[in-house]
């Protein structure tokens, strides 16, 4: 039902259908919270929500079946945190929720996701160090306009496939990591 004109909210039952492996609600102009369970009662794959006027906290269980690998929320007006639970979510390939106003800390264990690829998380309000360590299979991140602080660590360079990484507009210090030098172009 994406790229559509559809308005309103989002009927809660949706989120309960047991063979639910897909939501693609994007680009239409769709409003309020977006229902608390979706993911808890199906192997739910792909979440595509961007493009909308969603508000409110992404729902907690998105990963509950173990495979999701997309989520894409980006452009609406969700607040509140990176649901904790993905940091466990090892199906995780990309995660693209710019543009919205969310807040706090990204879990730890969410850099160092065995299978993340894409990582866009631009023009929100996180805050926090980055991670010693990213997932060696990460190719692109663009965390610019939000409020992360500390160093940049110096192993960003084992990201062997990094190819994009962007991160103005926040509050980092110290030097610039000479080992960026080497990061492989290959």
């Amino acid at each position: 039902m994406y790229a559509n004109r559809l308005s309103g909210e989002v009927p809660a039952s949706i989120g309960r259908l047991p063979s639910l492996i897909g939501t693609r609600l994007f680009r239409n102009n769709l409003s309020g919270i977006l229902p608390p369970d979706f993911g808890l009662y199906s192997k739910l794959k792909e979440f595509q929500v961007n493009d909308n006027l969603f508000t409110g906290n992404l729902p907690e269980n998105l990963c509950a079946g173990g495979v999701l690998d997309g989520l894409v929320a980006f452009s609406n007006n969700l607040t509140g945190g990176l649901p904790k639970s993905l940091e466990k979510c090892n199906s995780l390939r990309w995660v693209h929720i710019h543009n919205n106003s969310f807040t706090g800390e990204v879990p730890a264990g969410f850099w160092s996701l065995t299978n993340l690829l894409t990582v866009i998380i631009h023009d929100n309000a996180f805050y926090g160090e980055f991670p010693d360590r990213l997932s060696w299979n990460l190719s692109r991140v663009e965390m610019s306009n939000n409020r992360f602080s500390g160093r940049i660590p110096s192993a960003i360079n084992e990201s062997t496939n990094l190819m994009v990484f962007l991160a103005s507009n926040n509050l980092f210090s110290g030097e610039v990591p000479v080992e960026l030098t080497a990061c492989s172009t290959t």
